[in-house]
């Protein structure tokens, strides 16, 4: 392996026996928080919010570093779904008549004419 990657073999072993460094131990700290925090919340805070309550506890550190973390370690947070109002009805308007009868299978072709409404957000 060694000879593959182009590296001493005493390299090698003298990186496998190295004592971690300042960098992974604070991460390593900095983990132990945000996953308190996210336990917390039940499992729903993302990286901006868990980021936003560090902040609130004194512990400023960049966001991109709570993502880094929180994607290595399989954290993610949950959004409530959004859901769409597709149909607003008014009362005393009737709706349109269904010609079609829901049978979009017509028997030959140019017969029968559809076509798709998408919702659009506004």
């Amino acid at each position: 392996m060694c000879r593959v990657l182009g590296v001493a073999r005493s390299g090698f072993y003298a990186w496998l026996s190295r004592a971690p460094s300042a960098r992974a131990l604070a991460d390593a700290a900095l983990m132990a928080e945000i996953r308190k925090i996210w336990k917390q919340s039940k499992k729903t805070y993302g990286s901006r919010r868990v980021r936003a309550e560090l902040a609130h506890q004194g512990i400023f550190v960049g966001l991109g570093r709570v993502e880094r973390l929180m994607r290595t370690n399989g954290l993610s947070g949950s959004a409530p779904e959004k859901r769409g109002r597709t149909t607003i009805r008014v009362p005393g308007v009737r709706p349109a008549p269904d010609l079609v009868e829901r049978d979009f299978d017509p028997p030959a072709p140019n017969l029968l004419w559809s076509a798709d409404i998408t919702y659009l957000s506004s």
